[in-house]
């Protein structure tokens, strides 16, 4: 038997949780909290969707950004 973690629902759960965030403006108001310079390099450990480091792309294109999650759920690369 699948584990939670790794199962479907549990991925579209998630999927639906983030884009939920998103829509609601979550990601952009952390993002703005942060204190940046125009850019540098970000590490996401813990990325899950990767939706916060695509909102601090929008906002600050210069930055190298990188995500890692251990989960087998998000498996997928941001830009």
């Amino acid at each position: 038997m699948t584990s939670f973690s790794k199962s479907r629902f549990a991925t579209r759960l998630q999927q639906a949780v983030s884009k939920r965030r998103e829509e609601v403006g979550l990601y952009k108001e952390i993002a703005e909290k942060l204190q940046l310079s125009d850019s540098g390099r970000i590490l996401d450990v813990g990325t899950g969707s990767g939706l916060q480091l695509k909102v601090i792309h929008e906002m600050k294109p210069n930055f190298e950004l990188h995500g890692i999650d251990v989960s087998a759920i998000f498996q997928t690369r941001v830009a």
